[in-house]
């Protein structure tokens, strides 16, 4: 099967092009294993290039909440997208607090992702393997403008910084996680994806690296 071309030079056409509508998922899919195979899979963004594209698509998102009761509550706005084609959600992870000081565990998700930083930071952890071939855990960290990809099933954990962090997920399809169990919360977005996620440790003893060291040189454009 021939992947279809495309002519993204800038992470920011990009985006811009998955909040118009016009990348499938074959696309996606294509731009974020080369990227993830590179060793090139961080990226600095210009959220002001595509914020007015994005507001608009804000404005009529169904609203969603999620989380366990241990967990603080995480909302998310559905934009678009369904389980045949490329979708697209503002999630907010609010900080953990000594009332739930759960962190979110390690897991892998069925869908290639890219995902931009709107507000707040933190950082990723994400399983990749070295030039050797061993598995790492690489930290990513994230501010306002940071944009990270990784392909299905990679395993990977977030942790929020002091302020939380609001965050644009765009997958391959529709990747909605659980409502949560409150009655009180008014949820209208889609309902869940019954395979949303499962939970993946780390391999034993694996050891951390930043991705400064970890990433290849930087080339012009996107691959």
């Amino acid at each position: 099967m021939t992947t279809p071309s495309c002519a993204w030079s800038t992470i920011d056409e990009l985006v811009a092009a998955v909040l118009d509508q016009t990348v499938t998922a074959a696309q996606l899919e294509a731009f974020v294993v080369a990227q993830w195979t590179a060793r090139r899979f961080a990226f600095r963004a210009e959220p002001s290039a595509w914020a007015g594209a994005l507001a608009a698509l804000m404005a009529r998102a169904g609203v969603t909440h999620h989380g366990r009761r241990d967990q603080p509550i995480c909302p998310s706005r559905h934009l678009f997208g369904d389980p045949a084609r490329v979708a697209a959600r503002v999630v907010f992870d609010p900080p953990n607090s000594p009332a739930q000081p759960e962190p979110v565990e390690f897991h892998t998700h069925p869908v290639d992702s890219v995902i931009a930083v709107l507000r707040g930071g933190g950082s990723y952890r994400m399983c990749h393997r070295d030039r050797t071939g061993r598995i790492v855990v690489v930290e990513v960290p994230l501010e306002v403008g940071a944009v990270v990809c990784f392909p299905r099933e990679v395993i990977h954990t977030i942790e929020c910084g002091p302020a939380g962090i609001e965050t644009l997920n765009m997958t391959g399809r529709l990747n909605q996680p659980a409502w949560r169990d409150d009655p009180a919360l008014v949820n209208t977005g889609p309902a869940a994806s019954p395979d949303f996620a499962r939970s993946v440790d780390p391999p034993a003893g694996a050891p951390g690296v930043a991705y400064a060291e970890f990433s290849a040189p930087e080339g012009p454009g996107l691959l």
